[in-house]
């Protein structure tokens, strides 16, 4: 029963993560967290604006409050980007809310990492809470962690690297030991 629901959730979620850009590898959030000066969470753009160049509602801030509110102004910042804003507004990007990874760049918000804009609808709930506080923990282990995954992972989805003892590990929680259990499951009945 659990591997009839478990296998094509798993699947979904393949498909969903290769939507999220084909031009880069998937990096761990973790990694664009603790690499990003600023993180926060903003609604969908109302409309395009000039050519890399959008403004955005902020929602909640993750990371860089201060030097956000600096440059904000009635809870919007303007977004400076290399992708095309278009792709956020139509087809399955159409009202959803994102999370935002950048920088401050001349007084500017930049967002040019490979994810930059990251559906709020896609996070798992371990993701969500993880950008609360579990990220920023792990920030000086984010040279250990494998910067990019050739395919979906259990520790993308469900983990987060932790230092604990003076030592870098992913964190053990149900869903990520329930995931990564099915994989050897599924590695083991190869033949």
């Amino acid at each position: 029963m659990f591997t009839d629901i478990f296998w094509p959730c798993l699947i979904l979620e393949i498909f969903v993560m290769g939507l999220v850009s084909t031009d880069c590898p998937n990096f761990h959030l973790q990694t664009e967290y603790c690499n990003s000066k600023i993180v926060f969470l903003a609604e969908r753009p109302p409309s395009v604006g000039k050519p890399g160049s959008m403004e955005m509602k902020i929602v909640s801030i993750f990371k860089g409050k201060c030097a956000l509110d600096a440059i904000s102004k009635d809870n919007s910042v303007m977004v400076e980007t290399n992708m095309d804003f278009k792709n956020l507004t139509q087809g399955i990007m159409a009202d959803t809310s994102f999370v935002v990874f950048g920088k401050i760049k001349d007084g500017t918000f930049s967002a040019e990492g490979c994810i930059q804009f990251y559906p709020k609808k896609w996070l798992r709930s371990y993701q969500k809470s993880a950008l609360l506080y579990k990220y920023r923990r792990g920030c000086d282990c984010v040279d250990e962690i494998d910067p990019k995954f050739d395919d979906i992972t259990c520790e993308y989805l469900y983990s987060s690297m932790v230092k604990t003892e003076g030592k870098c590990t992913w964190s053990s929680t149900k869903p990520y030991v329930i995931c990564r259990d099915f994989l050897k499951w599924i590695g083991s009945k190869r033949y």
